[in-house]
């Protein structure tokens, strides 16, 4: 099952596109992806939440799906702390797959944990844009892109191991020295 707390689901005729605000989304289970979020055909805003301690093999606190040659999706995780998730495979805190044009802002991103890779933020075949998060202490990566793109900007990433693979963000705070462009402060610990 995917969608261990919400299950959002939108036929390609209807796209209803739900608002999740103030809410506590914890200690629920998926046996495949979202431990405590499944979004698919759907464009939600989720704001202002807890999503904590939930599990799935990808994407413990959220993951997305979409079917091949459907068109794009555009989640917003907006002012979140997510924190706490565990993945048995992919994406600890969020599973970002199949054509999703996520737009994660504002969020902070920390203590989750992935098996196998992006502890805090897995990329795959999606169009993300990652602005003005703090994504720090999760397990092994902070953020992997396997496919699609990310606009990055603004972002602390600190204590992740490796904090940012397959991609820049400009504007940012990058503990383990990955590339940060553009007049960005990179810090080191010492």
């Amino acid at each position: 099952t995917s969608g261990g707390g919400i299950y959002m689901f939108t036929d390609i005729f209807t796209f209803t596109n739900p608002t999740i605000e103030q809410c506590v989304i914890r200690d629920n289970v998926a046996t495949s992806v979202g431990g405590g979020v499944f979004v698919r055909f759907s464009s939600p805003v989720l704001r202002r939440n807890i999503i904590e301690n939930n599990t799935a093999v990808n994407g413990g606190a959220l993951g997305t799906q979409n079917d091949s040659g459907v068109a794009a999706f555009n989640p917003l995780l907006e002012a979140n702390i997510i924190r706490n998730n565990n993945a048995s495979s992919s994406g600890g805190a969020l599973y970002l797959t199949s054509q999703a044009r996520a737009i994660v802002r504002s969020n902070v991103i920390v203590g989750n944990d992935a098996v196998t890779t992006g502890d805090g933020i897995y990329s795959q075949s999606s169009d993300a844009n990652i602005y003005y998060n703090t994504i720090a202490d999760n397990g092994g990566e902070g953020v992997n892109r396997v496919g699609g793109t990310i606009t990055a900007h603004s972002n602390i990433f600190w204590g992740n191991g490796d904090d940012i693979i397959g991609f820049t963000s400009t504007y940012s705070n990058i503990e383990d020295g990955d590339r940060s462009e553009e007049h960005t402060s990179e810090l080191q610990s010492h």
